[in-house]
């Protein structure tokens, strides 16, 4: 809500089958944080848990269930107890029309424009940073609190799945630890917050920028899948593989649920990488500065030499 903290990698990736189980949030401890259950779907209990806050951010994953009123409820209760600043659950990219579980982020746009309509109650900024970096790890585990993902461009099985003449659009990477810094940057900036909160941690690359990177860091050309626009809009995905999701919210889905949520999630990044959704804005760089982590020596850095 307020605390500023640094999330710190552990220095090496690591196999996934080593990981302990994910620990319940109350379980970690963050020098400076203070850890309160809320009831989400009630908005007087939120409203008693924010009293002397001045900053909400929101980490809600917005295709669970309830999210979209947790969010609007956590939005009446900032409002309520005079929080002055608020962060919704964004943390992607800008155009979520491709991104079919993502709809709960424009939903929750909309209302913020509409709690703001008759008059200013709430300053916010939509914190959009592209594509997280670390994500490009998958299935080594490389940050502490980030869980890699397989996605179209795999660099762990030289592969991916690209859409026919739309290679050349561009995605922008940021680390996970410039996202902190540039949160904990915007905690203390006096001025006021920009609507659209974009964060470029790299120069935007291309699709097929990326795969050439690819090919000259793991050795070996890679196996590429070109679809055609019509069929994959049609959800009709003729590829050698499907990346299959892995995060925490799916954890008690069924296989077939999974290969199912799978295809869907496919779609949505393909025809997203497509229109260029994930080349995010640069808003925050131009006000706080700094220096960024590179996605060449990142990558650079974990693949080399791998298997």
């Amino acid at each position: 809500m307020t605390s500023s903290f640094s999330l710190e990698g552990y220095g090496s990736p690591r196999d996934p089958s080593s990981d302990q189980p994910d620990p319940k949030p109350d379980e970690i401890a963050i020098p400076g944080t203070t850890w309160k259950k809320v009831d989400y779907q009630n908005a007087t209990d939120i409203a008693v848990a924010l009293s002397g806050v001045d900053t909400v951010l929101s980490f809600i994953i917005v295709y669970t269930e309830g999210a979209e009123t947790a969010q609007k409820n956590l939005i009446d209760a900032s409002i309520k107890v005079g929080v002055k600043r608020f962060a919704p659950s964004e943390w992607s990219c800008g155009d979520v029309s491709s991104l079919s579980w993502y709809v709960g982020k424009q939903i929750i746009r909309d209302y913020l424009v509409e709690v703001n309509k008759m008059k200013k109650v709430l300053e916010y900024t939509l914190f959009q940073p592209g594509l997280m970096m670390e994500y490009y790890t998958w299935p080594y585990v490389w940050h502490k609190y980030i869980k890699p993902l397989q996605i179209p461009i795999e660099f762990s099985g030289r592969r991916a799945i690209l859409v026919q003449d739309q290679s050349r659009q561009e995605i922008t990477f940021t680390s996970v630890d410039d996202i902190v810094r540039i949160v904990t940057k915007a905690l203390e900036y006096k001025g006021k917050w920009p609507l659209i909160g974009g964060i470029s941690g790299n120069k935007p690359v291309s699709m097929t920028g990326l795969i050439s990177l690819g090919e000259k860091i793991r050795g070996k050309p890679w196996t590429v899948d070109k679809l055609r626009l019509a069929d994959v809009q049609a959800g009709v995905l003729n590829s050698t593989w499907i990346p299959m999701p892995n995060h925490n919210s799916v954890a008690n889905m069924t296989q077939e649920e999974r290969e199912a949520f799978g295809k869907v999630i496919t779609k949505g990044m393909l025809l997203s990488f497509g229109t260029g959704a994930w080349k995010a804005a640069d808003e925050w760089n131009r006000l706080v500065g700094g220096k960024y982590k590179s996605h060449k020596s990142f990558l650079e850095e974990i693949w080399a030499g791998k298997p």
